[in-house]
């Protein structure tokens, strides 16, 4: 064909390679530098975890005779201290005796005073203040001068000391076996005198009172209140159609026009209960912030002490004092009257507004004051109320299972 092809393009002859050779097969050994270094990165962590492991190994065995010998310590200084002590005294009463050795005593006694001070701060015996649940124990039983304490508000609050409110001759109780009849001094005092007035004006009337406070306040069911001491109901006083006194065991429900809600012959007495309201809000001795009622019997007594011709000043106070809550029950059948805190009471006692305008109102300073005094009583009952929770479940966990699995049955 010649040097060029069939179609007149030029052919390019290749010189001859030679005989083929064999591909080359591919090695998959690393180089001998980069086995060596894994082989040695490999024996030194293997060192070094046997060297953890014989340490971990070595402290666990030596633990028990290190306690040991820490409580033989323990033993030998307070030894120590007990002879220091006794040699002490020893010198002191041989120097009160007149010893002719005054200088050698002198040193045996300040030698004895250093071993005693030396082992007094190896125990680290020192008074630290009481905190937690038996800084509130202490505080609980130990009586203020003055007798009763409220602590807190009235919904979220405390009663220590509290006063018993007990039946009398113008008194009675709702249910006498019940213990939620405790108050401050200043509650009991003033409805015992409230029964007083009213029986003073209507002889042979009788208060009836129903709840007050648990003898430690707290929370008292149903009520949202009555937690610290400063609240109370008070039955209304009733008569029958004919307006002949009656006394109910029970509170009675009235509505607006003075009937009865369930007794069709039973009527809201207008004149005692009047006298009840204007005994409460008449004095000056222990303030009274609220009278809760509802709206249709307190208009219900306004207008009777216009029509008597109660004084003026005694009725505004008075229309000040009652009121229905904004929240509660409507107070139909009774009155519910909460005081202001006894000056004695602050700062652990909180009052909320309103502040009557007869009533001197604490000064911004002391708000503070009491704002934090009763943030720090509480935060000690919750950290004494979580350390008892605490005991009490770990007083349960190393109780034994009555009826384990693992017990013994009679018989098998």
């Amino acid at each position: 064909m010649g040097p060029f092809g069939p179609r007149g393009r030029a052919r390019i002859v290749r010189a001859d390679p030679g005989p083929a050779r064999a591909p080359r097969a591919l090695s998959v050994r690393a180089p001998a530098r980069y086995r060596a270094s894994t082989v040695g990165l490999v024996i030194s962590l293997c060192g070094r975890l046997l060297v953890v492991a014989c340490l971990v190994l070595s402290g666990l065995a030596l633990a028990p005779s290190a306690l040991a010998q820490r409580g033989a310590a323990s033993g030998r200084a307070r030894s120590s201290s007990a002879r220091s002590t006794s040699a002490g005294s020893t010198s002191a009463g041989s120097t009160s005796a007149g010893s002719t050795s005054a200088g050698s005593t002198s040193r045996r006694t300040g030698r004895a005073a250093g071993a005693s001070h030396r082992s007094a701060s190896a125990r680290r015996v020192r008074p630290r203040a009481r905190r937690g649940p038996a800084a509130v124990a202490e505080i609980a039983a130990t009586p203020p001068p003055g007798g009763s304490v409220s602590v807190g508000r009235h919904n979220r609050g405390r009663l220590l000391f509290g006063a018993p409110l007990r039946e009398s001759e113008h008194l009675r109780l709702r249910q006498p076996g019940s213990a939620e009849h405790h108050g401050t001094d200043e509650l009991v005092g003033l409805l015992a005198r409230v029964s007083h007035d009213v029986a003073a004006a209507h002889p042979g009337a009788r208060l009836t009172v129903g709840d007050l406070s648990g003898p430690r306040g707290g929370r008292l069911r149903p009520h949202r209140s009555h937690r610290n001491g400063r609240d109370a109901d008070v039955g209304f006083f009733v008569t029958d159609a004919a307006g002949q006194p009656r006394a109910p065991e029970a509170f009675v429900a009235f509505r607006a026009d003075g009937t009865s809600r369930r007794d069709p012959s039973l009527r809201f007495d207008d004149a005692r209960n009047w006298t009840v309201v204007a005994s409460l809000v008449g004095q000056a001795d222990v303030p009274v912030q609220h009278v809760f009622v509802a709206s249709g019997l307190r208009q219900r007594l306004l207008d009777h002490a216009a029509r008597i011709g109660a004084p003026a000043s005694l009725v505004e106070r008075a229309a000040l004092v009652m009121g229905q809550p904004r929240r509660g029950g409507r107070h139909d059948d009774h009155f519910h009257v909460r005081v202001y805190c006894a000056p004695d009471d602050r700062p652990r006692c909180e009052d909320e507004p309103p502040f009557h305008a007869w009533v001197p109102a604490p000064a911004p300073a002391e708000r503070v004051a009491i704002r934090r005094s009763v943030a720090r009583d509480r935060a000690l009952r919750t950290r004494a109320a979580r350390r008892a929770r605490a005991a009490r479940s770990a007083r349960r966990s190393a109780r034994p299972a009555a009826d384990g699995p693992d017990r013994a049955t009679p018989g098998g």
